[in-house]
This record gives C-alpha cells, sequence and structure tokens, in this order.
C-alpha cells in the first residue's frame, strides 16, 4: 500500500467518526478537503526530494 494510500485511509476513518457526532456544511467540508489534498501533494513533493538527496548519498555523488 502507498503512503498516500495510508494518508487516505487514516482520513477516511477520521471523518468517519467524526462525521457520527458532528454535522459538516458541504462547503466547508470541500474546502476542508482540498486543503488536504495540497497539503498531501506538498508532502509528496518533499518526500519525492528527500529521496532523491538519500540516493545522491548513496550513490556517492555530491548535492
Amino acid at each position: 500500500m502507498t503512503t498516500y494510500q495510508w494518508v487516505m485511509l487514516g482520513l477516511g476513518a477520521l471523518v468517519e467518526i467524526y462525521g457520527r457526532d458532528h454535522y459538516v456544511k458541504k462547503d466547508e467540508f470541500v474546502r476542508a478537503t482540498d486543503s488536504i489534498r495540497a497539503d498531501i501533494k506538498a508532502l509528496g513533493a518533499e518526500i519525492k526530494n528527500d529521496l532523491k538527496d538519500m540516493q545522491k548519498e548513496l550513490s556517492g555523488k555530491p548535492s
């Protein structure tokens, strides 16, 4: 399972638990999920850059 899938699985569980006891307007929910989507994309970019840096270190190439 990819990191993205794990994050989405966790978010799904969180929304299910929260939604059981709370009400959220559709516009607020859409805004929140758009924000989360942007955060996940940024996280993915950071991880990708970190992996590239680690690969360079392991291969002995200077940054």
